[in-house]
C-alpha cells in the first residue's frame, strides 16, 4: 500500500499552499485534486484582498484576515522567486462608494465598525472621490478609503503555488479525486481514492464546497454523504441523513469586461458590484452570492445585475466590450466563518469554509495548518474556528 506522511485534499489556494509548506518541511505529501489544480473556487474569484470588520467576520477571523494581508507581499514574492513566474499583485488601495442618502447612512455605520476594532481607512467627500478617481459617477456621495487593500491574480498564483508545492517535493496528483477520509479506531488511516488507498497518518480537509461530503462516517461534525459529484456534476448528491452540511456552495457569478486606458486605479466597491481593473486590461465584476447548489449556471439576471450596478458606479464602463462571464463555488460553512483546526479524529486537519475571502486568507492559513500539524502554538488565535464547534 502506498503511503505518505500527509495527504492534503484539494488542490485550490488553501491546500496548494498548506502542501506546499508541509513539503518545505520534510514531509512527504500527496496533494489530491478531482481536476486541475485551482480550478474551482480558486480560479473563479475576483482577487480581492480586503479584510474588513462590520461584514462577516468573527474577532478571531478578522484577525485572521489582517495577518494574512500583512504576509501577503512577501508571500507573492518568494512564490514567485521558487516558480519564476510572473503575475498580478498590487495594493492599489480601495473605494467604498455611497450613491445615495440611505448609502451615505450606512456608510458611516459601516466606518464605525472599522473605528472599533483599528482598521484604518478615511472618509472621503465626494468631489474628492471624483478627483481621485474621476471615472467614477458624480452621484458619488462620499467614500470609506482603503489604503491598504489590494488585488492579486488568483488564476496565476494558484498555478504558481501547485508548481512551488510540487517544486518542494510534494506529489501533486491532476484528477485523482478522494472519496473517503479512513479511519480505524478513532484515527486517520489514510485516504481512499479512485485509485486505491494512501495510508497517511495526517489528513488536510481542504476540498473548499466539497469538504463536507468528504467526513468520516465516525465523525461527529458532519452528515456523512455518498456519491461524491465529479468535476462534471453539478446536483448535490444524496445523504444518508438529513443533517445539514457545516460546509457547503455558495454559488459566485463573475463576469469580465475590456476597457483601454484603466478607467479606475483603485478597486470600486458599489452597492451590487466591486470593480476592479487588471494590469491585462480585463475589468472584473463581482459578484452574486447563490447558496445552496451544486450547480454553476451563468445566470441572465446576475450578469445583468452586475452589469447594472457597475455601470451605475463608473458610467464610462456602457461603453466597454463584454469579455466573459464564469461562475463558481465557494466553501460557506453555516456560522459564516472559516473551518481551521483539528477534528476530534486525530490527524484530521480542516481548512475550509472561507467564503468569499478564501484568496485574501491563504497565506495566514497555509501557517497555521501546517502550525498545528508541527505541534507548534498557530500565529494567531483560531479556536472559534475549530470544526468541532459543530459537534452535537
Amino acid at each position: 500500500m502506498e503511503r505518505a506522511d500527509i495527504v492534503v485534499i484539494g488542490a485550490g489556494l488553501i491546500g496548494s499552499s498548506i502542501a506546499w509548506r508541509l513539503a518545505q518541511g520534510g514531509r512527504r505529501v500527496v496533494l489530491l485534486e478531482r481536476g486541475e489544480p485551482g480550478a474551482e473556487a480558486s480560479w473563479a474569484g475576483a482577487g480581492l484582498l480586503q479584510p474588513e470588520a462590520g461584514r462577516e467576520a468573527s474577532p478571531e477571523t478578522l484577525r485572521l484576515w489582517l495577518e494574512s494581508l500583512a504576509m501577503y507581499e512577501e508571500f507573492v514574492r518568494e512564490v514567485q522567486e521558487t516558480t519564476r513566474t510572473v503575475f498580478e499583485f498590487r495594493i492599489c488601495g480601495r473605494l467604498v462608494i455611497a450613491l445615495d442618502e440611505a448609502q451615505e447612512a450606512a456608510l458611516r455605520t459601516r466606518a464605525r465598525a472599522q473605528e472599533e476594532v483599528g482598521i484604518p481607512y478615511e472618509w472621503v467627500a465626494g468631489d474628492d472621490v471624483r478627483r481621485m478617481e474621476p471615472a467614477v459617477t458624480p452621484d458619488a456621495r462620499a467614500a470609506l478609503l482603503y489604503r491598504q487593500h489590494g488585488l492579486v491574480d488568483n488564476r496565476g498564483l494558484s498555478k504558481a503555488l501547485a508548481l512551488a508545492a510540487a517544486m518542494a517535493g510534494a506529489d501533486v496528483r491532476h484528477y485523482e479525486p478522494a472519496l473517503e477520509i479512513a479511519v480505524v479506531g478513532g484515527r486517520v488511516d489514510g485516504v481512499e481514492t479512485a485509485n486505491g488507498r494512501i495510508a497517511a497518518d495526517v489528513v488536510v480537509n481542504a476540498a473548499g464546497a466539497w469538504s463536507s461530503l468528504l467526513a468520516p462516517t465516525e465523525t461527529g461534525t458532519v452528515r456523512h454523504v455518498t456519491g461524491l459529484p465529479s468535476p462534471s456534476q453539478h446536483d448535490r448528491p444524496s445523504a444518508s441523513t438529513d443533517a445539514p452540511l457545516i460546509v457547503g456552495p455558495a454559488k459566485g457569478e463573475i463576469i469580465a469586461l475590456e476597457a483601454r486606458p484603466r478607467p479606475i486605479e483603485r478597486v470600486v466597491t458599489a452597492p451590487g458590484a466591486s470593480i476592479s481593473a487588471r494590469a491585462d486590461g480585463r475589468i472584473v465584476v463581482g459578484a452574486t452570492i447563490i447558496p445552496g447548489s451544486f450547480r454553476k449556471e451563468i445566470t441572465a439576471d446576475g450578469v445583468a445585475r452586475m452589469i447594472a450596478a457597475a455601470t451605475r458606479a463608473v458610467p464610462c464602463l456602457s461603453q466597454a466590450r463584454f469579455l466573459e462571464a464564469w461562475a463558481g463555488l465557494r466553501p460557506h460553512s453555516r456560522d459564516d466563518q472559516p473551518v481551521i483546526g483539528a477534528d476530534r479524529i486525530v490527524g484530521l486537519y480542516w481548512a475550509t469554509g472561507h467564503f468569499t475571502m478564501g484568496i485574501l486568507s491563504t497565506p495566514a492559513t497555509a501557517a497555521v495548518v501546517a502550525d498545528l500539524i508541527e505541534g507548534r502554538p498557530p500565529r494567531v488565535p483560531i479556536s472559534s474556528m475549530s470544526p468541532r464547534r459543530f459537534e452535537q
